[in-house]
Protein backbone atom coordinates (compact mmCIF):
# COMPACT_ATOMS: atom_id res chain seq x y z
CA UNK A 1 0.00 0.00 0.00
CA UNK A 2 1.11 3.52 -0.76
CA UNK A 3 -0.28 4.99 2.44
CA UNK A 4 -2.94 7.61 3.11
CA UNK A 5 -4.09 7.82 -0.54
CA UNK A 6 -4.35 4.07 -1.03
CA UNK A 7 -7.24 1.61 -1.08
CA UNK A 8 -6.77 -1.71 0.69
CA UNK A 9 -9.46 -3.69 -1.19
CA UNK A 10 -10.62 -2.36 -4.57
CA UNK A 11 -13.49 -4.10 -6.37
CA UNK A 12 -13.99 -2.74 -9.86
CA UNK A 13 -15.85 -4.30 -12.81
CA UNK A 14 -16.53 -3.29 -16.38
CA UNK A 15 -19.33 -1.70 -18.38
CA UNK A 16 -22.68 -2.17 -16.70
CA UNK A 17 -21.61 -5.12 -14.57
CA UNK A 18 -21.54 -5.21 -10.80
CA UNK A 19 -18.34 -5.01 -8.80
CA UNK A 20 -19.60 -7.60 -6.34
CA UNK A 21 -22.44 -10.12 -6.65
CA UNK A 22 -23.28 -12.43 -3.77
CA UNK A 23 -26.19 -14.63 -4.83
CA UNK A 24 -28.20 -17.72 -3.87
CA UNK A 25 -27.26 -18.69 -0.31
CA UNK A 26 -23.71 -17.37 -0.60
CA UNK A 27 -21.56 -15.17 1.62
CA UNK A 28 -18.53 -12.92 1.40
CA UNK A 29 -16.76 -12.43 4.72
CA UNK A 30 -13.99 -9.87 5.36
CA UNK A 31 -12.84 -10.55 8.89
CA UNK A 32 -9.91 -10.16 11.24
CA UNK A 33 -7.64 -7.94 9.17
CA UNK A 34 -5.12 -5.59 10.81
CA UNK A 35 -4.16 -2.44 8.91
CA UNK A 36 -1.11 -0.74 10.42
CA UNK A 37 -1.23 2.59 8.56
CA UNK A 38 -3.89 5.08 7.43
CA UNK A 39 -5.59 4.48 4.08
CA UNK A 40 -8.06 6.40 1.96
CA UNK A 41 -10.55 3.51 1.79
CA UNK A 42 -10.45 0.07 3.38
CA UNK A 43 -12.99 -1.35 0.90
CA UNK A 44 -14.09 0.46 -2.27
CA UNK A 45 -16.85 -1.07 -4.40
CA UNK A 46 -16.74 0.93 -7.63
CA UNK A 47 -19.80 -0.42 -9.45
CA UNK A 48 -23.03 -1.90 -8.11
CA UNK A 49 -23.14 -4.15 -5.06
CA UNK A 50 -25.71 -6.96 -5.29
CA UNK A 51 -26.54 -9.25 -2.39
CA UNK A 52 -29.55 -11.42 -3.21
CA UNK A 53 -31.49 -14.55 -2.28
CA UNK A 54 -30.56 -15.38 1.31
CA UNK A 55 -26.98 -14.20 0.93
CA UNK A 56 -24.72 -12.06 3.09
CA UNK A 57 -21.77 -9.70 3.11
CA UNK A 58 -20.03 -9.56 6.49
CA UNK A 59 -17.34 -7.00 7.39
CA UNK A 60 -16.35 -7.91 10.92
CA UNK A 61 -13.57 -7.69 13.48
CA UNK A 62 -11.14 -5.62 11.44
CA UNK A 63 -8.56 -3.39 13.18
CA UNK A 64 -7.53 -0.26 11.31
CA UNK A 65 -5.94 3.16 11.57
CA UNK A 66 -7.37 6.35 10.07
CA UNK A 67 -9.22 6.59 6.75
CA UNK A 68 -11.55 8.79 4.78
CA UNK A 69 -14.19 6.06 4.48
CA UNK A 70 -13.86 2.47 5.65
CA UNK A 71 -16.61 0.83 3.55
CA UNK A 72 -17.63 2.71 0.38
CA UNK A 73 -20.18 1.51 -2.15
CA UNK A 74 -19.89 4.20 -4.82
CA UNK A 75 -22.77 3.07 -7.02
CA UNK A 76 -26.24 1.86 -6.06
CA UNK A 77 -26.40 -1.14 -3.73
CA UNK A 78 -29.08 -3.82 -4.02
CA UNK A 79 -29.74 -6.02 -1.01
CA UNK A 80 -32.69 -8.23 -1.86
CA UNK A 81 -34.72 -11.28 -0.85
CA UNK A 82 -33.84 -12.12 2.74
CA UNK A 83 -30.24 -11.01 2.49
CA UNK A 84 -27.98 -9.19 4.90
CA UNK A 85 -25.12 -6.74 5.06
CA UNK A 86 -23.39 -6.69 8.43
CA UNK A 87 -20.66 -4.30 9.56
CA UNK A 88 -19.84 -5.23 13.13
CA UNK A 89 -17.16 -5.41 15.78
CA UNK A 90 -14.60 -3.32 13.91
CA UNK A 91 -12.02 -1.08 15.60
CA UNK A 92 -10.96 2.27 14.14
CA UNK A 93 -8.00 3.59 16.11
CA UNK A 94 -8.68 6.96 14.52
CA UNK A 95 -12.16 7.95 13.35
CA UNK A 96 -12.79 8.12 9.58
CA UNK A 97 -12.79 11.71 8.37
CA UNK A 98 -15.96 11.27 6.28
CA UNK A 99 -17.88 8.18 7.35
CA UNK A 100 -17.37 4.60 8.46
CA UNK A 101 -19.81 3.24 5.87
CA UNK A 102 -21.06 5.28 2.91
CA UNK A 103 -23.63 4.10 0.36
CA UNK A 104 -23.71 6.40 -2.66
CA UNK A 105 -26.11 7.36 -3.93
CA UNK A 106 -28.56 4.89 -2.37
CA UNK A 107 -29.15 1.49 -0.83
CA UNK A 108 -32.05 -0.50 -2.26
CA UNK A 109 -33.48 -2.88 0.33
CA UNK A 110 -36.11 -5.52 -0.37
CA UNK A 111 -36.96 -7.93 2.46
CA UNK A 112 -33.42 -7.46 3.75
CA UNK A 113 -31.37 -5.80 6.48
CA UNK A 114 -28.28 -3.64 6.87
CA UNK A 115 -26.84 -4.04 10.37
CA UNK A 116 -24.12 -1.77 11.78
CA UNK A 117 -23.28 -2.73 15.34
CA UNK A 118 -20.57 -2.91 17.97
CA UNK A 119 -18.04 -0.83 16.05
CA UNK A 120 -15.54 1.20 18.09
CA UNK A 121 -13.73 4.43 17.40
CA UNK A 122 -10.71 4.83 19.69
CA UNK A 123 -10.17 8.55 19.19
CA UNK A 124 -12.01 11.43 17.59
CA UNK A 125 -12.14 15.20 17.74
CA UNK A 126 -15.51 15.26 15.98
CA UNK A 127 -18.72 13.25 16.13
CA UNK A 128 -18.00 10.49 13.63
CA UNK A 129 -20.54 9.41 11.02
CA UNK A 130 -21.22 5.71 11.39
CA UNK A 131 -23.44 5.27 8.34
CA UNK A 132 -24.32 7.67 5.53
CA UNK A 133 -26.75 7.20 2.64
CA UNK A 134 -27.12 10.15 0.29
CA UNK A 135 -30.38 9.54 -1.56
CA UNK A 136 -33.82 8.03 -1.06
CA UNK A 137 -34.27 4.66 -2.72
CA UNK A 138 -37.33 3.86 -4.81
CA UNK A 139 -37.19 0.27 -3.56
CA UNK A 140 -37.51 -0.09 0.19
CA UNK A 141 -39.97 -2.98 0.39
CA UNK A 142 -39.70 -4.46 3.90
CA UNK A 143 -36.10 -3.32 4.18
CA UNK A 144 -34.51 -2.25 7.45
CA UNK A 145 -31.38 -0.58 8.77
CA UNK A 146 -30.25 -1.29 12.32
CA UNK A 147 -27.45 0.58 14.10
CA UNK A 148 -26.61 -0.57 17.61
CA UNK A 149 -23.98 0.21 20.24
CA UNK A 150 -21.38 1.95 18.08
CA UNK A 151 -19.04 3.89 20.37
CA UNK A 152 -16.32 6.53 20.57
CA UNK A 153 -13.75 6.01 23.34
CA UNK A 154 -16.17 3.62 25.02
CA UNK A 155 -19.11 6.00 24.95
CA UNK A 156 -22.04 6.31 22.60
CA UNK A 157 -21.55 9.34 20.39
CA UNK A 158 -21.71 8.49 16.69
CA UNK A 159 -24.32 9.63 14.21
CA UNK A 160 -26.08 8.27 11.15
CA UNK A 161 -26.94 10.42 8.14
CA UNK A 162 -29.82 8.58 6.49
CA UNK A 163 -32.94 9.91 4.71
CA UNK A 164 -36.07 9.49 6.81
CA UNK A 165 -37.72 7.27 4.17
CA UNK A 166 -35.50 4.38 5.28
CA UNK A 167 -36.79 2.15 8.07
CA UNK A 168 -33.97 2.87 10.51
CA UNK A 169 -33.66 1.63 14.10
CA UNK A 170 -30.99 3.13 16.35
CA UNK A 171 -30.32 1.08 19.49
CA UNK A 172 -28.21 2.04 22.48
CA UNK A 173 -25.75 -0.32 24.15
CA UNK A 174 -28.18 -0.81 27.03
CA UNK A 175 -31.02 -1.87 24.75
CA UNK A 176 -31.75 -5.57 25.35
CA UNK A 177 -32.16 -6.06 21.61
CA UNK A 178 -28.69 -4.75 20.74
CA UNK A 179 -27.02 -8.21 20.77
CA UNK A 180 -29.59 -9.54 18.30
CA UNK A 181 -28.36 -7.19 15.60
CA UNK A 182 -25.67 -9.78 14.87
CA UNK A 183 -28.30 -12.36 13.89
CA UNK A 184 -28.76 -13.04 10.19
CA UNK A 185 -32.58 -13.00 9.91
CA UNK A 186 -32.78 -15.55 7.09
CA UNK A 187 -30.96 -18.22 9.11
CA UNK A 188 -32.11 -17.55 12.65
CA UNK A 189 -35.30 -17.85 14.61
CA UNK A 190 -36.33 -15.72 17.57
CA UNK A 191 -36.14 -17.58 20.84
CA UNK A 192 -37.28 -15.05 23.44
CA UNK A 193 -40.69 -13.54 24.05
CA UNK A 194 -39.41 -10.03 23.32
CA UNK A 195 -37.88 -11.09 20.01
CA UNK A 196 -34.42 -9.96 21.09
CA UNK A 197 -32.64 -13.30 21.20
CA UNK A 198 -31.91 -15.57 18.29
CA UNK A 199 -30.82 -19.12 17.64
CA UNK A 200 -29.86 -20.92 14.45
CA UNK A 201 -32.79 -22.07 12.38
CA UNK A 202 -33.14 -25.78 11.66
CA UNK A 203 -30.92 -26.92 8.81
Amino acid sequence: MAGVNSTLILLEGSGKSSSLKVLNHSAVVIRGNVVSRPVLYFLLIVLALRVESMSAVVFQGNDMQGSSIVFLSSESSYIYYNSWLQLSGNLCRESPSDAFAFFYPEANLRDSTVSVSGNRFASSTITPVMLQIDSISSDLTNGAIVAACNTVNGEEGVKCVIPSAYNTNILTCSDPCAPATSCFPAYTTTASSDGCACTCAEG
